[in-house]
C-alpha cells in the first residue's frame, strides 16, 4: 500500500547497484538485447533496466518492459502481516505486531516507523521507531510489548501491557520519512471498524481481533498484499516469526504442564502459560512429573531470560541459573568475553565467537573473570622495546602496542633531542632524522638549550675588503660580515667599505679603511657617513693683537679674536705682527693739539687718522667783565645791599679783578659759543656738554652784573 505514489531517485546503495551491473554486462560482454523498463526496488524507488538485471542483480520487481518509471507503482516492500492486539487476560500480556519483506532483496528499516492511531479522531497515539537493521528478502520482524511472553520478538517496546488499543475502531501503519511532506504511509490495517483515510486499506469493519490466546489477525496466504485488508487479513492461529498458517483453532502448538507460582495445571499451550504469568513445563509434559517449586532463571538459546524449571532448563541444553533465582539483572544475550588482547568484553556469544575471544557463559561478568594476559610489543620513551603485558609496560612507563605486535615489527616512536647540525644550529629531532642530515646526535634526554653547538667557519669580509674564514661568532667580534655557512674565501669577492674619514686638517672624506690611513686620517668606521662625522679639529698658531701667539683650533682662535694662522702652524714659527694704535688729532681747550687715541683724547677728536698738522684747533679770546664801582685809586668799595628774599642784607667791598671770561674750547666757533651762553641753546653737536656749563656759567655772570648795576644806583 502507498499512499502517495511518486517517482524517486535511487539511493547511493542502489546507484552503486546499477554501476556494478553496467560493469559486469560490459565485462562479460553479453549484448543489451532485452527492453528495458521499470524496476521497482525494494525501498520503492524506481530505476529503468532489464528484466533480468532487475530481477538478479538488483533484486526488484520488474513492472515489464517499456514501462517508464513515472507510471510503475513502486513502494517499499515492507507490510504488516501479523497482528495479535487482544487476549484473554486483563491487561494484556501478549501483543505483537508482525512485519515481513515481501521483496526479492534486503531491505533497511532505518527509515521506517510503526505508528498507533486512535480511531476517534485519527491521532497518532504511539509511534515505534525501527532500528537501522537489514531485514532479509522474505524475513519477518516482530515488535512485542514483553518479549517474556511472546517468542521470536526482534524490538521489544513499551509499554509490557495493553500497548495496542483494541478499536472499536482503530488502526496500525507503517510510515516513512520525507522531507516537506513529513512522511508517507506505507501500508496501512484499520481493525474493529474503519478509520479515516490515509489510516486504512479497503475495509476494516469486519476486523477483529478476538480475545483469545494465540489468535490474531494474519495475512493470508502469508505476505499476499492486495491493497484491501479484508481480503488480505483473516482471524488464523498467531505464529510471531513464522510463517502464517490457515489453522485458525486449536491454536496451542505446544501444550503441557504450567506452574503458577505453586500449582500445576496441564495441558497449557505455551504461551498462554506465559500469557499467566506461569512457568511451561515442556510439550507434552505432565504437572506429575513437576516439581512447580523448583524453578530458577534459565537463558533460553534464542537469548531470553524465563523462570522455568531447573529439570527442563538443564534437559535443554539452556543456562540454569539455579532454584530461586529470577531474570532480574539478567541478560542472556550477554556474557564476559576474554579477548585475545587481555581485555574483557560483556557482549553475545557469537559476537565472542567473532572477536576471536572465549565465552564465559550468559550472564558472566567481566568483574568476575580474570582474562589471560597477552605478552606483545612495549615501546619506551627511548625507542627501545620489549616484550611484556600490558600491566607489565604500563608500570615499566612504557606503551603497549597490542596484543599481536612484537618487536620485529612494531614501529615505537623514536624520542627527539638535542641534534647539532653542520650549519651549527641545533634541533631536536630524532637519531634517524639527525643522522640523515648529517648532524650529530646528543643524545636521548638533551635539549637543545642545554647543548653548545660546535660553530663551523666559513668566509667572513672585514672593512678592509680582506677575507678569512673564522666562525660567525668570531666574524662579528672582528668588526667583519660572515658571508654564511658553506662559504669560502677562494669564491668570496668581499669588497673594501667606504665610510667617513677625518683627516689631520678637520675635514672629513669618504674612503676605505687603506685609503684613510695612508692618507693619514683616522677611520670611522663601517655605517659612518661625513653627514654625521664629528671630526676633530687641528691646533695650530693664533696670533693675537698684542703680537702673542697661542696654538688652539681655529674656532677657538675665532672666540678669542684671534687671528688663526692655518693648519700645520705652531708658535714657535709663527712671527705674529703688533697691531699700532690707531690715532688722530686731540684739540685741547686751550687750543693746543695731540695725536693720540680716542680713548685718551681729553678734547675734541678730530677722527682716525687726522693730524695736528691738518686740525683746526681754535685759540680761546678773553672775555672781560664790566667794573661799575671803579676808582682811580683802583679800590673797588662796592656795597651790595641786595635783600634775596628780603631776610638777607649782604655788604663788602669786593676788590678782586674779575677773571677774564674764555670761550670753551668745543669745537664751535665763538660766536656760536656766545649764543649758546645767552641762551641756553647748543648749537653743534659737538657742544651739547659744553654748551649745559657755558649757559650756567653765563647766568652766573648776568646775575652778578645785576647786582653791580644796582649797586651803582644806590
Amino acid at each position: 500500500m502507498n499512499a502517495s505514489v511518486r517517482t524517486k531517485r535511487p539511493t547511493p546503495a542502489i546507484s552503486l547497484v546499477l554501476i556494478t551491473i553496467c560493469l559486469v554486462l560490459s565485462a562479460s560482454g553479453i549484448a543489451r538485447a532485452q527492453t528495458d523498463g521499470a524496476c521497482c526496488l525494494t525501498n520503492g524507488d524506481c530505476v529503468s533496466m532489464s528484466e533480468l538485471s532487475c530481477e538478479t542483480i538488483a533484486l526488484g520487481s520488474y513492472q515489464g518492459d517499456g514501462v517508464d518509471c513515472g507510471a510503475a507503482n513502486c513502494h517499499p516492500t515492507l507490510v504488516i502481516n501479523e497482528i495479535d492486539y487482544d487476549q484473554e487476560t486483563i491487561p494484556d500480556r501478549a501483543e505483537f505486531i508482525e512485519l515481513k519483506n515481501t521483496g526479492a532483496g534486503p531491505l533497511n528499516l532505518d527509515p521506517f516507523a510503526v505508528v498507533l492511531i486512535d480511531g476517534d479522531g485519527g491521532a497518532i497515539y504511539r509511534t515505534i521507531e525501527l532500528p537501522n537493521v537489514d531485514l532479509a528478502a522474505g524475513d519477518y520482524f516482530v515488535i512485542c510489548a514483553n518479549n517474556a511472553t511472546v517468542p521470536n520478538c526482534d524490538l521489544d517496546a513499551s509499554p509490557d501491557t495493553d500497548m495496542i488499543q483494541n478499536g472499536a475502531p482503530d488502526a496500525v501503519a507503517i510510515i516513512r520519512s520525507v522531507p516537506v511532506r513529513g512522511f508517507d504511509v506505507i501500508d496501512a490495517l484499520s481493525y474493529e471498524g474503519q478509520v479515516a483515510a490515509p489510516w486504512n486499506e479497503g475495509d476494516g469493519l469486519s476486523l477483529s481481533d478476538p480475545a483469545v490466546f494465540e489468535l490474531g489477525l494474519s495475512r493470508y496466504p502469508d505476505g499476499v498484499d492486495t491493497n484491501n485488508s479484508a481480503a488480505d487479513f483473516s482471524r488464523r492461529c498467531a505464529t510471531p516469526g513464522q510463517p502464517n498458517i490457515a489453522q485458525n483453532a486449536d491454536c496451542g502448538l505446544f501444550r503441557g504442564a504450567c506452574c503458577l507460582d505453586d500449582v500445576c495445571t496441564d495441558a497449557v499451550t505455551i504461551l498462554a502459560c506465559r500469557e499467566m504469568g506461569g512457568r511451561f513445563g515442556g510439550d507434552e509434559s505432565l504437572c506429575s512429573n513437576i516439581d512447580c517449586g523448583a524453578v530458577g532463571a534459565c537463558c533460553r538459546d534464542d537469548g531470553l531470560c524465563e523462570i522455568a524449571l531447573g529439570v527442563n532448563c538443564v534437559a535443554a541444553g539452556e543456562t540454569y541459573f539455579g532454584d530461586g533465582t529470577d531474570c532480574t539483572g539478567i541478560n542472556c544475550l550477554i556474557g564476559a568475553c576474554c579477548l585475545p588482547n587481555g581485555t574483557c568484553d560483556e557482549v553475545t556469544e557469537a559476537s565472542c565467537s567473532t572477536d576471536g575471544g572465549t565465552w564465559d557463559g550468559a550472564s558472566t561478568m567481566c568483574a568476575n573473570v580474570m582474562c589471560p594476559q597477552p605478552v606483545a610489543a612495549c615501546c619506551y620513551d627511548d625507542g627501545s622495546c620489549e616484550s611484556a603485558t600490558a600491566d607489565e609496560c604500563a608500570t615499566n612507563g612504557g606503551t603497549w602496542q597490542g596484543a599481536g605486535s612484537d618487536c620485529m615489527t612494531a614501529d615505537c616512536p623514536q624520542p627527539v633531542a638535542a641534534c647539532c647540525l653542520p650549519n651549527g644550529d641545533c634541533e631536536m629531532q630524532t637519531e634517524t632524522s639527525c643522522g640523515a642530515g648529517s648532524g650529530k646526535w646528543q643524545g636521548y634526554g638533551s635539549d637543545c638549550m642545554g647543548v653548545t653547538c660546535p660553530q663551523p667557519s666559513a668566509a667572513c669580509c672585514y672593512v678592509d675588503g680582506t677575507c678569512a674564514e673564522v666562525t660567525d661568532a668570531d666574524c662579528t667580534n672582528g668588526g667583519g660580515v660572515w658571508q654564511g655557512y658553506g662559504s669560502e674565501c677562494a669564491t668570496t669577492v668581499c669588497v673594501p667599505v667606504v665610510a667617513a674619514c677625518c683627516l689631520e686638517n678637520g675635514t672629513c672624506a669618504s674612503a676605505t679603511l687603506a685609503s684613510c690611513e695612508a692618507d693619514g686620517g683616522m677611520w670611522q668606521g663601517a655605517g659612518s657617513d661625513c653627514a654625521t662625522a664629528q671630526c676633530a679639529q687641528p691646533a695650530a698658531a693664533c696670533c693675537f693683537g698684542d703680537g702673542s701667539c697661542l696654538e688652539m683650533t681655529d674656532s677657538e682662535c675665532t672666540a678669542a679674536s684671534g687671528s688663526w694662522q692655518g693648519f700645520g702652524s705652531d708658535c714657535a714659527s709663527t712671527e705674529c705682527p703688533q697691531t699700532q694704535p690707531t690715532i688722530g688729532a686731540c684739540c685741547a681747550g686751550d687750543g693746543s693739539c695731540t695725536e693720540v687715541e680716542q680713548a685718551n683724547c681729553s678734547g675734541t677728536y678730530q677722527g682716525d687718522g687726522t693730524t695736528c698738522a691738518n686740525a683746526s684747533c681754535t685759540t680761546p679770546t678773553p672775555n672781560p667783565q664790566p667794573n661799575d664801582n671803579s676808582n682811580t685809586n683802583g679800590n673797588n668799595n662796592a656795597n651790595d645791599n641786595s635783600n634775596d628774599n628780603g631776610n638777607s642784607n649782604d655788604n663788602g667791598n669786593d676788590n678782586t679783578e674779575p677773571e677774564p671770561q674764555t670761550t670753551p674750547d668745543t669745537g664751535c666757533f665763538p660766536v656760536f659759543f656766545l649764543f649758546q651762553t645767552l641762551f641756553g641753546i647748543p648749537l653743534c653737536g659737538p657742544c651739547v656738554v659744553v654748551s649745559a656749563i657755558g649757559t650756567f656759567v653765563g647766568i652766573i655772570g648776568m646775575k652778578r652784573r645785576v647786582r653791580r648795576k644796582r649797586r651803582t644806583q644806590r
